[in-house]
C-alpha cells in the first residue's frame, strides 16, 4: 500500500467536502446517499439531511482515527465524533454511521486494516507555494 495513494484520496475527499454545498455530490452515487439518508433518518441517528452531512464532515476534518483497508480497493475509515466514514479509492463517501460498537470490534470486520496518523497524513495539504 502506498503512502501517496492513501494520502491522494484523503485530500481528494476532504476538497470534495470542502467544496460541496449539496452533501450527495460527495457519495458513490445518489441512489446510495438517498438509501443511507433514509436509514440514518429511520434509526433516529440524526434529523435531516444537513445534520447527516455536518456529522460526516466533522468526522473527517477532525478525525481521532484513520485507517487504511486494502480490499479489492483501497478504502479509508475515518472515526472521530462518534461517527465513522468510509471512502472509496476514488475520494467519494461509500457510507457514514454513529460508531455504536468500540473501534476493537469495528476493525475486527476488517483485519488488514493499517492504521494511519491523521496529523502526519495531512502535513503540507496548506502550505503555500513561495514564489
Amino acid at each position: 500500500m502506498r503512502p501517496a495513494k492513501i494520502k491522494r484520496i484523503d485530500h481528494s475527499f476532504l476538497r470534495r467536502l470542502q467544496k460541496s454545498s449539496h452533501f450527495e455530490r460527495v457519495w458513490v452515487s445518489h441512489h446510495d446517499f438517498a438509501k443511507h439518508l433514509k436509514k440514518r433518518l429511520r434509526h433516529g441517528d440524526i434529523s435531516s439531511a444537513q445534520e447527516y452531512f455536518e456529522k460526516t464532515k466533522q468526522a473527517a476534518l477532525e478525525p481521532s482515527l484513520i485507517y487504511a483497508v486494502p480490499s479489492r480497493r483501497l478504502h479509508l475509515l475515518y472515526i472521530g465524533h462518534g461517527w465513522v466514514d468510509v471512502v472509496s479509492e476514488d475520494g467519494r463517501l461509500i457510507t457514514s454511521f454513529p460508531l455504536e460498537e468500540p473501534v476493537t470490534k469495528l476493525l475486527q470486520k476488517e483485519p488488514k486494516a493499517i492504521k494511519i496518523e491523521p496529523r502526519a497524513l495531512r502535513t503540507g495539504y496548506n502550505k503555500r507555494k513561495k514564489g
